[in-house]
């Protein structure tokens, strides 16, 4: 006879004491009896609760300890962890060649966000000799991996023929499997991808509402397939009236007028970083503060020319000079960051209007999944484009799967 509705027992049985005395024990109690075992998991798990202190008092020593027993003990998890332990100074004294050091061993052993960590270090140059070709195979391996960073920081590779052959196709499909994942600075950049008159992206933005409407069909994340779909479309339409307003703008640029010239290099900043230098060149070279401005910018984020910061520090002073607030700002934000020739220069800075700011911009996210303990220290962004529409900063705090702040 089976043990049926019927059939229970009057009574509950009892654990066993063995059960009952676990039951009793904390959860730290518990993993560390697990890590001395050996088990990489609980220790892993014993580096974020020591680290962030939670449950049990704060203990970047401890932290350290159990993340290199987890990293010597092969487990791609407990490298990751030990390479923020020196990133951050967690328990020990921040040391970047070390973080490098287990950052390479992790990603090597195939841990996302150690290859996305190593693509950001080798297109910065930190720690190492920049190297484009390096950083885009780092973000492609853990792009194929779904880490969202990554697939936009890929598709951005594509899109500027940085450290591969330019593929605008290609690069708008990474950046989009990104931004399906709610990745905010891949919507953003999505938004600037430019469709009409560029054969190119309009295949793939044409591609893109395709598989959207697909999925809307089959009832596949409705709400956010309709949402992006919508964001696609509103942006196609700014686009085009761009298109449409860029022609009337070049016919005033060609014959001399510099709201025309300026207005053109903040269109083409994100798109076409060659004629949004050329228009910045013609309109600060006849006078034009705001030219001044948007050609200094240009001088520092590497748009249509390479990075050269006592240039981008003298066009800058030039537009600052003429009293050209986004000039004023951006200089300012040089000198904080210790790139002027005179930290803390007196600068007239109008902090409410800051058009093109140097520090955001959709495009890399050129922060590190790590971040240094104590100090809320996140780490800016690559400076790749600017845009009209507003900016939007790409710095993003710690991954929390199994990171910790």
């Amino acid at each position: 006879m089976g043990y049926g509705e019927g059939n229970k027992l009057p009574f509950p049985v009892p654990p066993s004491p063995e059960i009952q005395e676990t039951e009793k024990q904390p959860e730290i109690t518990i993993l560390e009896q697990a890590a001395e075992k050996g088990d990489t998991q609980a220790q892993c798990r014993l580096v974020v609760m020591y680290a962030r202190g939670e449950g049990i008092p704060q203990d970047g020593g401890k932290a350290f300890i159990w993340a290199t027993r987890a990293a010597q003990s092969g487990s791609p998890e407990g490298m990751m962890l030990l390479a923020n332990c020196y990133y951050r100074g967690t328990g020990v004294a921040q040391d970047n060649a070390q973080t490098k050091k287990w950052l390479l061993k992790a990603a090597e052993k195939g841990h996302p966000e150690a290859q996305f960590n190593l693509g950001v270090w080798s297109e910065q140059g930190m720690e190492m000799e920049k190297d484009f070709q390096a950083a885009a195979a780092w973000y492609r391996k853990a792009a194929e991996q779904g880490l969202p960073q990554a697939q936009n920081n890929l598709g951005m590779c594509y899109l500027q023929g940085k450290g591969m052959e330019k593929d605008e196709l290609q690069g708008v499909m990474w950046i989009f499997k990104a931004a399906r994942q709610g990745f905010s600075p891949a919507q953003e950049t999505l938004l600037h991808i430019p469709g009409a008159g560029n054969s190119a992206t309009q295949t793939a933005l044409e591609e893109i509402k395709k598989i959207l409407r697909n999925d809307i069909r089959q009832n596949k994340n409705v709400a956010e397939n309709e949402k992006l779909l919508r964001l696609i479309r509103k942006a196609e339409s700014e686009n085009q009236e761009q298109l449409t307003e860029s022609g009337a703008l070049e016919q005033a640029a060609e014959q001399g007028d510099a709201a025309a010239q300026c207005k053109l290099a903040s269109m083409y900043a994100g798109k076409d970083g060659r004629k949004a230098f050329l228009w910045a060149s013609r309109a600060a070279h006849q006078g034009s503060p705001r030219g001044m401005a948007l050609l200094g910018e240009c001088y520092y984020r590497s748009i249509g020319t390479v990075q050269d910061i006592p240039k981008a520090k003298e066009w800058l002073s030039k537009g600052a000079e003429r009293k050209d607030p986004s000039a004023q700002y951006n200089l300012g934000f040089l000198y904080s960051r210790g790139d002027g020739e005179k930290r803390g220069a007196s600068i007239h800075v109008v902090p409410e209007i800051r058009t093109t700011r140097i520090p955001g911009g959709p495009g890399h996210v050129g922060n590190m999944l790590l971040g240094r303990a104590g100090s809320g220290e996140k780490r800016e962004g690559s400076h790749n484009l600017a845009s009209e529409r507003g900016t939007t900063r790409t710095s993003r705090g710690p991954v929390q799967s199994g990171r910790f702040t």
